[in-house]
């Protein structure tokens, strides 16, 4: 959701992945704001994830992740 500099609704929510995970964790966004990074799925899928902010993008699972991030 866009917000204010204030922290305010500025807009609509974006929805930025159709993905469905059983379990997500450790959501982040990253240092310049433009993704978010969290922790999600199950065995064999779970891992780290990374996503735009803009939800233009499919989220991109982080290799460098082992399988129980």
């Amino acid at each position: 959701m866009p917000l204010t500099n204030d922290l305010r609704p500025a807009g609509e929510p974006v929805k930025i992945t159709d993905r469905y995970y059983p379990r997500i964790a450790g959501v982040q966004w990253s240092a310049d704001g433009r993704e978010i990074l969290y922790a999600a799925g199950s065995a064999p899928m779970q891992g780290l994830w990374r996503v735009s902010a803009s939800g233009k993008e499919p989220p991109e699972r982080l290799p460098l992740a082992t399988s129980d991030a």
